[in-house]
């Protein structure tokens, strides 16, 4: 098992990221950036990061460094997977935010 806490902890990474921004978005009200992370998601998807982080017990480095990384992928692919299910992502993040990152990618 413990071979499988880098990959587990990328993929909760990417989670992370994901549902932290829908929370600023939905719950705070923060206006979401598609160049970089603003403070107030940044500290949304750092508090998940660590939340998730304690309640799977990734505490190797390994595991934190993971974390990390996949929330930059995460941010750094949105605009690949939010044009390709775009319907879904609505339902998470704002809708004007979706037409956002879809415009900027065509």
């Amino acid at each position: 098992m413990a071979i499988l806490r880098p990959q587990l902890a990328l993929v909760l990474g990417f989670i992370a990221l994901i549902v932290g921004r829908s929370i600023a978005m939905n719950v705070f009200g923060i206006e979401p950036s598609t160049e970089l992370l603003g403070l107030g998601e940044g500290i949304v998807v750092l508090a998940l990061l660590v939340v998730l982080g304690v309640l799977f017990g990734l505490t190797e480095y390994i595991s934190h460094g993971a974390l990390v990384v996949g929330a930059a992928l995460a941010f750094m692919l949105e605009s690949y997977y939010i044009p390709a299910i775009p319907g879904l992502i609505e339902q998470v993040y704002t809708p004007g935010y979706v037409n956002l990152v879809v415009l900027g990618a065509q």
